[in-house]
């Protein structure tokens, strides 16, 4: 994500933090821009402030013990009006990565245990909230999560350049039905402090 970002805004001041020293350094050597090892349960004081976080598939390793601190110390490296925008995966769209159990008859053994959570909203907005903050925007991709397994065969399957046609159409879908409370692979919050 952090790619696009520094394309897009080349002026502004953009900092990379992983767990892993290679994912740092490869972050480093692709953005080159500045990076950290760290993890988001103990993020120390001198990273500094900014305004906005970006917390990708993270709280999902994270046991469920640590998780409002985590939040809340994200919520002290934001600057006043800062906000985390934050992905993770969802309970409700597992049954379609799967396929309805059907990858495992394309894939031998396609599922891989990375030993991460998936969550439900309510999970999401309960920790935000205990941690004294609040989830102020949602949104899902319910087309792309409906359609998880023809995405897969038509990857495998068809030339690039159709497969464009395709993803543009289900970028449309997801974008009018963002905000419905249907089944989603990820959910994306906006979170800002209280």
């Amino acid at each position: 994500l952090s790619l696009p970002l520094v394309k897009k805004f080349p002026q502004a001041q953009i900092s990379g933090m992983d767990i892993s020293p290679n994912y740092v350094k490869l972050y480093r050597d692709i953005t080159k821009r500045d990076a950290f090892i760290g993890a988001v349960d103990a993020i120390p004081p001198e990273v500094g402030t900014f305004d906005f976080i970006i917390v990708v598939t993270v709280l999902m390793y994270l046991p469920e013990n640590k998780l409002i601190n985590s939040i809340s110390g994200l919520f002290a490296h934001l600057n006043p009006n800062g906000k985390i925008i934050l992905i993770e995966p969802d309970e409700s769209g597992i049954i379609f990565q799967t396929g309805c159990g059907l990858t495992k008859l394309l894939k031998k053994n396609s599922r891989i245990n990375t030993g991460g959570k998936c969550f439900s909203a309510g999970e999401i907005n309960s920790v935000v909230n205990q941690a004294g903050g609040l989830v102020i925007r949602e949104e899902r991709i319910p087309a792309t999560t409906f359609f998880f397994l023809l995405i897969y065969l038509v990857s495998k399957t068809l030339p690039r350049n159709w497969t464009n046609v395709f993803f543009h159409g289900l970028t449309l879908m997801d974008g009018l039905l963002r905000n419905k409370k249907l089944p989603t692979l990820w959910s994306f919050y906006l979170i800002e402090k209280k």
